[in-house]
């Protein structure tokens, strides 16, 4: 999962295979990274005033049940094509959809049943500029995407709940 205008460093792809090869039971890999700043020139420039984004609140032991509490999971994020196929992937499907969070709500399903692997060293750089979706979104559009994470959290405690009731 890659946002269109930003960029995996060179050895990304070895680094999210080697996690794979660690476990069979890992179902996806989540990486960390930069955040870089495009200007109207063109120049790239990292913004060294935030440190490399590593998510660190994702625990062996609680990091499926931190995502509950957070907008987000890390990048890049890798899964097996098969997984999605098992899983589905919906986009607008969902009350409060609107193409937004499919990814997110990927990633709270494939947790339930998967370990989760990472990558701590930064292997993505997110590139900031205007007219980017995270520049400069007005509050209704926040509020609505903060109402789709809810809905989706609320999905995830009731299959979690269905889960525990089987053991």
């Amino acid at each position: 999962q890659l946002d269109s205008d930003d960029r995996l460093k060179p050895d990304a792809v070895e680094k999210i295979l080697a996690v794979y090869e660690e476990d069979p039971k890992i179902g996806m890999v989540i990486g960390s990274y930069e955040v870089w700043q495009l200007d109207a020139a063109g120049n790239y420039s990292r913004m060294e005033n935030l440190p490399v984004v590593t998510h660190d609140e994702w625990t062996e032991e609680n990091g499926r049940n931190n995502l509950l509490r957070i907008n987000g999971a890390g990048a890049p994020r890798s899964i097996p094509i098969q997984l999605i196929r098992n899983h589905g992937f919906s986009v607008n499907e969902e009350p409060y959809a609107r193409n937004y969070g499919e990814d997110y709500h990927m990633v709270l399903q494939i947790s339930e049943k998967h370990r989760i692997g990472r990558v701590w060293d930064a292997i993505y750089e997110v590139v900031r500029h205007s007219g980017g979706t995270d520049h400069s979104i007005d509050q209704a559009t926040i509020d609505r995407n903060d109402e789709a994470k809810d809905y989706m959290r609320a999905e995830a405690i009731k299959r979690r709940m269905k889960l525990q009731s089987k053991r």
